[in-house]
């Protein structure tokens, strides 16, 4: 049986040729209706037909032959909106002081959006940063920034060569500024002498999870102004005059 081919002219209606030679015209409307008729067909399907071709070919295409629409789909947004590492996801949660957001560290653990393993990370992490911050490696300019924090969440054995392993910056326990006046960090001593209190209430309730926050604060209080008695003398000047 001779193959004829068929070839879109005017006004709706589609030129018939046997090779190079043209037998005949038929009528658009004619011809769709003969497919619908006699190839199961239509416009509809035709349009599905193509979509569902183009579908497989692009799954082929991207190592996904044999999924379904849906699960391409997930493949395809995965693609354009890739999550958060862990690691990235743990940077978000530092402070303005440098330190962890404890309640969106816990946030995120509760939501699953980290392991709880990266949770453990996270607060060992936490502690090797106050230890060294303790221990004159840092200084509190620095930890303000929270380059040290972020450091020891992303990379532990850089953290350790660049900051543990090396001489303390300062004396452990002195207080940068003149006299305790925390001029060289640019907060007054009261601001000074808060956030001292706070680093120490906290590794006080890391190191004795029977302590209220009450009771670690009063101890904390109590500590930081026996070491800094000239940060203490400045810090009630302040208060006085404030």
């Amino acid at each position: 049986m001779a193959k004829l081919t068929l070839k879109c002219s005017a006004d709706g209606m589609h030129e018939v040729y046997d090779g190079d030679n043209k037998v005949g015209e038929i009528e658009h409307d004619h011809l769709r209706q003969y497919a619908a008729t006699h190839l199961g067909g239509g416009a509809d399907s035709d349009q599905d037909n193509l979509s569902a071709q183009l579908a497989a070919n692009f799954a082929r295409e991207v190592g996904a032959e044999g999924r379904s629409h849906e699960e391409i789909r997930g493949l395809v947004a995965l693609a354009l909106h890739p999550p958060k590492a862990e690691v990235t996801l743990l940077c978000e949660t530092i402070g303005p002081d440098g330190r962890l957001n404890t309640h969106r560290l816990d946030a995120l653990d509760d939501s699953g959006g980290i392991s709880r393993a990266a949770w453990r990370r996270a607060k060992d992490a936490e502690q090797r940063v106050l230890s060294a911050f303790q221990r004159g490696q840092i200084t509190p300019a620095m930890m303000a920034t929270g380059a040290p924090m972020r450091l020891a969440l992303s990379d532990t054995a850089a953290f350790k060569a660049l900051v543990e392993d090396r001489p303390a910056i300062l004396k452990p326990n002195s207080i940068v500024g003149i006299g305790g006046s925390g001029s060289e960090t640019g907060e007054s001593p009261r601001q000074l002498f808060s956030r001292l209190v706070e680093d120490k209430k906290q590794q006080l309730l890391q190191t004795d999870s029977r302590l209220s926050e009450l009771e670690a604060h009063r101890k904390a209080g109590a500590l930081v102004a026996k070491e800094n008695p000239n940060l203490l003398k400045n810090y009630r000047s302040d208060a006085k005059s404030a």
